[in-house]
């Protein structure tokens, strides 16, 4: 039985919140994965839109690309000087261009030219790239690249055309020539002649040559020539990066994202959007996209801020929220918990004051009962009335009615306490003869227990008070002292009036409290067992008193004292003689 309630607590603490705890994981577990997965699919949305814009300007520089070198008509194994210088001049003009190769179908290299025609630029194009050549694999279309070209007019292809073919070697005439084609169209005969030539195949191809990767785009004619141009790595790139989204409008497109664009080494070519990811350490990406050719090896890093900042929030929030409602559970179980035990003490407490009760009243009774026949025995069977025995019966007769009344005065003030408020009768009354009077009362028992009794009065001015309030609380104190103090076989009584109020002093010598100040007041307490084993008592005297008190404008107090007890009594009072001139004013009025 001792913990049998404890263990239902906690069982009704610990099954719900387990329960709860078990729900709110499976929730916070699923929103988790639906956070994880929009973040993802934002973060590849991001990235598609940014390799898309890098396709597209591949895409365009492709078709470029194969437009720019559209003029060239091979015949035989060897390339006209006018479309030699042709080439140069395009190579001079395009800042794109950083050169040109051109294989006939069966290998040979017709341009750059043999080495007794080549520039220095060209001989050693042709030894950094020799072994390229050779590979037969470099230049073989890719499934994903192959959808055929077709020979659209733009600006790389405006430079050349096949007028140039027709153009001496000059370079003022070739400059010429470029300058006419940049400023016309190309007749519709030239693109029904252009389109007629669609290639074969055609790719890009990477090559490493020390550090620096160079990038060749390359088709396959309907003779199957090789054709191929090395492109300026620092112009596209440049050119790239102009297309792909600036600080400026990164916000508005990513938030508080960021991209990167890294090369095969790992490292940073260009990012865009605010977030700072070297600024929190090292951070892995949310999301990652491999590019194609030519930027096979490079890749796309998409950072989040927001991803780790919001499950951690999420998180804490959780965590937050479940011990919030473990407290207020716990909280919630204690509280019942203490009422429980409070109203099962109070229970248990009213039990024990009516056991004390009837204690309390036998006691008297059996004394008034048994010294009444006595005293009828004296009286009516004894030949010779011995008067000092009667009155002896007598005093026990009435000293036993006191005591009786006093225990029906506090067990009916208790009950008017519990129902409503304490209602005074004052009257002007001299409160040093209403402690003389209570103390004579008690004089028969205190002297039997050997209690010396010290006054010390100064209240000798009538005020107007309830004389019941005054002797009830000071029945209750004395009869404490009886019970608990005897062993100090000292009382000593004090009485002032200060500014409207009646102090009394109750101070007695026997063996003190056994705890704090407030908890003597509850009702039914009956102070340390230690004090009161084999006393009886109802538990209620101090707690009548201090409500009396309180009542009568004052309060019942406790002073701490290293021996003993020294109790407090105030009482709000008015002066007699000002109350009695104001009554005889309001009756003349």
């Amino acid at each position: 039985m001792k913990y049998k309630f404890p263990l239902l607590f906690a069982i009704l603490v610990v099954v719900p919140l387990a329960v709860l705890a078990s729900l709110a994981a499976r929730l916070y577990s699923q929103e988790s994965i639906v956070q994880d997965h929009q973040a993802q699919v934002l973060a590849d949305l991001r990235l598609r839109e940014a390799s898309n814009v890098i396709d597209r300007y591949f895409d365009g520089l492709k078709q470029d690309s194969f437009n720019a070198l559209q003029f060239l008509e091979i015949e035989g194994n060897a390339l006209k000087s006018e479309q030699i210088s042709a080439i140069r001049g395009l190579i001079q003009a395009d800042p794109i261009l950083d050169q040109v190769f051109v294989l006939n179908a069966d290998g040979e290299r017709l341009f750059p030219p043999k080495a007794a025609l080549a520039s220095r630029s060209e001989e050693n194009f042709v030894l950094n790239t020799q072994t390229l050549w050779n590979d037969q694999d470099a230049f073989r279309v890719r499934a994903i690249e192959a959808p055929l070209m077709a020979a659209n007019t733009n600006d790389r292809s405006a430079i050349t055309s096949p007028a140039v073919t027709s153009s001496t070697n000059s370079s003022v005439n070739l400059s010429k020539s470029i300058d006419e084609y940049r400023s016309s169209r190309v007749s519709a005969q030239s693109l029904a002649d252009a389109s007629e030539r669609v290639t074969q195949q055609s790719g890009w191809t990477t090559w490493d040559v020390g550090t620096e990767t160079q990038t060749f785009f390359w088709y396959r004619d309907a003779a199957n020539n090789l054709i191929g141009q090395k492109l300026a790595q620092a112009y596209w790139l440049s050119e790239l990066i102009n297309r792909l989204p600036d600080d400026r409008d990164a916000r508005a497109l990513l938030g508080d994202a960021r991209i990167k664009l890294t090369d095969r080494s790992q490292e940073t070519v260009y990012q865009w959007g605010p977030y700072e990811p070297s600024v929190h350490g090292h951070v892995e990406p949310n999301a990652q996209k491999l590019l194609g050719h030519p930027l096979d090896g490079w890749r796309l890093a998409y950072f989040n801020s927001k991803a780790g900042v919001i499950g951690g929030f999420k998180q804490l929030v959780f965590i937050s929220s479940l011990l919030a409602l473990g407290l207020v559970l716990l909280g919630l179980s204690v509280y019942i918990w203490r009422e429980m035990r409070r109203d099962l003490r109070v229970a248990e407490q009213r039990v024990t004051f009516v056991n004390q009760v009837s204690h309390e009243l036998k006691t008297p009774l059996t004394n008034i009962c048994m010294y009444s026949d006595m005293l009828d025995s004296e009286v009516n069977e004894a030949e010779q009335i011995d008067r000092a025995r009667v009155g002896k019966y007598s005093e026990v007769v009435r000293s036993e009615s006191q005591r009786l009344a006093r225990l029906i005065n506090n067990v009916l003030g208790f009950s008017r306490a519990q129902q409503h408020d304490v209602q005074l009768r004052k009257s002007s009354v001299i409160v040093d003869e209403v402690i003389r009077q209570t103390v004579k009362v008690f004089e028969p028992a205190l002297n039997a227990k050997g209690i010396a009794v010290e006054l010390v009065l100064d209240a000798s001015t009538p005020v107007l008070i309830d004389a019941g309030v005054l002797e009830q609380v000071l029945n209750n104190l004395l009869s404490n002292v009886e019970k608990y103090a005897a062993s100090g076989k000292w009382l000593k009584i004090t009485s002032h009036i200060d500014n409207g109020a009646v102090q009394l002093d109750v101070i007695d010598a026997g063996p003190g409290l056994g705890y704090g100040n407030d908890r003597l007041f509850e009702p039914f307490e009956r102070g340390d067992s230690r004090l009161n084993q084999g006393i009886s008592g109802t538990g209620i005297g101090l707690s009548i008193s201090r409500q009396l008190a309180r009542a009568h404008g004052g309060d019942l107090t406790v002073k701490t004292t290293e021996r003993g007890a020294w109790f407090i009594l105030t009482l709000s009072a008015d002066d007699s003689d000002e109350l009695d001139q104001k009554s005889h004013t309001d009756r003349a009025l």
